[in-house]
Parts: structure tokens; C-alpha cells; sequence
């Protein structure tokens, strides 16, 4: 008898112990959180069958992605799920992805996924750092008041175009112009390519960058930082407001063709006609990339590239010129470290048909 209690109390404990597995699941519902870079971050909230991703400063936030979240069936170490964008929340945010889907993966205690921004792509990595937040009423009243651009009042004729900076009210209130934003921005990737590999050494340096430019142009740590991630964000249309107009750049030594930009690079196509020398023919194209780099601040872009056609003497229109200035030359030009005369020694990938050889 005693046998027979023994036995069916060890029986029921592995049953308990079995539903028990059977019961337990991964559970990833929760708030989940990047490290921060340069006071910039990546928040999601993973709650029933939706998760939110918002990109994160001190003191703002703006969608990334909303989507679904395929919870699992059971206790994994891994698991991954694609999350299918739900578009009535991202269409109208600036910030958010409009890719149909997104593969979030979870391993050893973290999410990750990629996100691209600037035609560049990496992989978020998010580590849980609390429950689902509960809504407030306060908070469900402040939300009401933000107001949104929807289906039916975006067919409207009498809505213009969104501008980046009602998004971003804090950019508005600095009163910074694009070039100044874009100036910020470039110091900012400047300063990250000499960012320590330890990461324990990474914050301090941050910080330290966010200090710097903010003091060199006047603003706080956290606006300097702020106007960095804006730029980053609308590069392209930033970029494309104060880049050049074709119809505004004259040539000293030739006649401008065309301008075109893709991203960070502009393009000045020319014309030229032959000087005394072959020599002075070659520098003539030098001096006008100088002089347009000065006067129409095209050290604005990350590359310029020029190149130049002209009549031969049998009657044909042929390429004699091209060569590239990069980023940091075109830096050089605009402050006057390099010299009028000496662009041509800072040029890259310099090609000259035989007839200017």
C-alpha cells in the first residue's frame, strides 16, 4: 500500500512537471531597448499580437514600425517571426519604414532586425528592459491633441506637403538652416570614424562629441545630438533643398551642361574650349570646380564629381577631362586650406584624353 502511494505521488509530480513544460512558453511581450548611440535609441513594445518600434532621443519619439507579433507556441532559445507592417500607422510617420515586412529574430536574451537608413543597412539589437508600459489617461489625452494626416484629408487639395520640420518641433524652435544641420551632421560622422573599439570607452567618447558641437555651434549636448539624427533621417531631401541649381552655377572657364545629385554626390557636367596650353586648358577646369565649391557651397555633398567634353579638330565632341574631389578636400576648399592652385594635387581618379596630355 505504501508502495502504491509512493508511486502515484511520483506519477502526479511528473505529470505537474510535464504540463508545467507543456504550459511554459517564451514569452517576449514586454518594453525592448538598444544601446544608445550619440543619445539616439530604438524602443519596442511587444504587446498581444503587435509590436511598435520607435526611434528614441531624450526627449522625443517617432515611429519606426508597427506590425504583428506571432508570439511562440512553446519554450525555444530561438525564434523569429515576420512581422507584416501595418500601414495605417506608418504611412503618415515620418520616420517609419514602409517595408511590407520585417524579420525580427530573438536569440540568448535579445531582438534584432535590420533597419536601413540612407541606403545603408544594419541590425538593430534590443535587449528587454521592462513589462509593457500601462496608457494613462494623460497620455491618451496628450496623443489626441498630435494631429494626423489620413487618407481622406491627404486627397484634399488644400493640404500641402508635409514639412520634416513639423515632425520635429525642437529642430523648428533652434532655427538652424539646412546647411548648418548638414554641418552638424558631417562633424558628427567625422567624429564617429575615430569612435574607440572599446565599448566601455564608447559612451564617454560619445558624449564627448555630443558636447563639442554642440559648443561650436552654440546649442545644447542634446540639441546637437537631436539635429544629428533629423539630418539623418531626411539626408536626401535635406540635401536636395540646398544642393545647387544647374540654372544658378556659371563656369569662369566653360559652359555648365548639366548638374545632377544622387544622394550625396553632385555631378557638374561642362563644355570647354582649348586655352594657350594644354596645361592651362587642364587647370581652367580646376579653377571653375574651386570657384563653384566656394561660391556655391557645394562642400554641402559628400563627392563632386566633373568632367568635360570638346570640340576636336576633326568636328566631333569628345570627353578630355574628369576627375573626382572628395569629402574632405571639398571641406579643405570651402575653409581655404587648399589653395586655388592646388586642387588639381588633391583631385582623385584624374583622367585626360591624349588631347589634353
Amino acid at each position: 500500500m505504501k508502495k502504491h502511494i509512493i508511486l502515484s505521488l511520483l506519477a502526479i509530480t511528473m505529470l505537474t512537471a510535464c504540463n508545467s513544460k507543456t504550459e511554459s512558453t517564451l514569452d517576449l511581450s514586454g518594453t525592448w531597448s538598444s544601446d544608445k548611440s550619440a543619445g539616439n535609441y530604438q524602443e519596442a513594445i511587444i504587446s498581444g499580437d503587435e509590436i511598435e518600434i520607435d526611434w528614441k532621443t531624450s526627449d522625443t519619439s517617432s515611429l519606426y514600425w508597427a506590425g504583428s507579433y506571432d508570439a511562440p507556441v512553446k519554450n525555444v532559445k530561438e525564434y523569429s517571426w515576420i512581422s507584416k507592417n501595418n500601414k495605417e500607422k506608418t504611412s503618415t510617420a515620418l520616420l517609419a519604414s514602409q517595408d511590407d515586412t520585417k524579420k525580427i529574430s530573438y536569440k540568448d536574451g535579445v531582438i534584432s532586425y535590420d533597419v536601413s537608413v540612407m541606403g545603408m543597412t544594419q541590425t538593430m539589437k534590443l535587449t528587454k528592459t521592462g513589462p509593457v508600459p500601462e496608457t494613462t489617461a494623460s497620455e491618451t489625452e496628450s496623443s489626441s491633441e498630435v494631429p494626423t494626416i489620413t487618407a481622406e484629408t491627404a486627397e484634399h487639395d488644400t493640404i500641402a506637403e508635409t514639412d520634416e520640420h513639423d515632425e520635429w518641433p525642437e529642430i523648428t524652435a533652434l532655427g538652424l538652416d539646412n546647411s548648418t544641420m548638414l554641418s552638424i551632421y558631417n562633424d558628427y560622422e567625422s567624429a564617429w570614424k575615430s569612435s574607440p573599439d572599446d565599448p566601455s570607452a564608447e559612451a564617454d567618447y560619445e558624449s564627448q562629441v555630443d558636447q563639442e558641437i554642440g559648443s561650436n555651434y552654440g546649442i545644447s549636448p542634446e540639441n546637437a545630438s537631436l539635429v544629428y539624427l533629423y539630418v539623418m533621417s531626411n539626408y536626401d531631401s535635406l540635401m536636395a533643398q540646398s544642393g545647387a541649381d544647374a540654372s544658378g552655377i556659371k563656369l569662369k572657364h566653360g559652359t555648365l551642361l548639366d548638374v545632377t545629385t544622387s544622394g550625396g554626390t553632385i555631378v557638374l557636367k561642362a563644355k570647354i574650349t582649348s586655352s594657350l596650353t594644354k596645361r592651362l586648358t587642364t587647370q581652367s577646369c580646376f579653377f571653375d570646380v574651386y570657384e563653384a565649391i566656394q561660391t556655391y557651397n557645394l562642400n554641402q555633398y559628400d563627392e563632386l564629381q566633373y568632367w568635360a567634353v570638346a570640340d576636336m579638330t576633326n568636328g566631333s565632341e569628345q570627353k578630355v577631362i574628369s576627375f573626382t574631389i572628395t569629402k574632405d578636400v571639398l571641406e579643405n576648399v570651402a575653409n581655404g586650406t587648399i589653395i586655388e592652385n592646388q586642387l588639381i594635387d588633391n583631385a582623385s581618379d584624374v583622367w585626360l584624353s591624349p588631347a589634353l596630355q
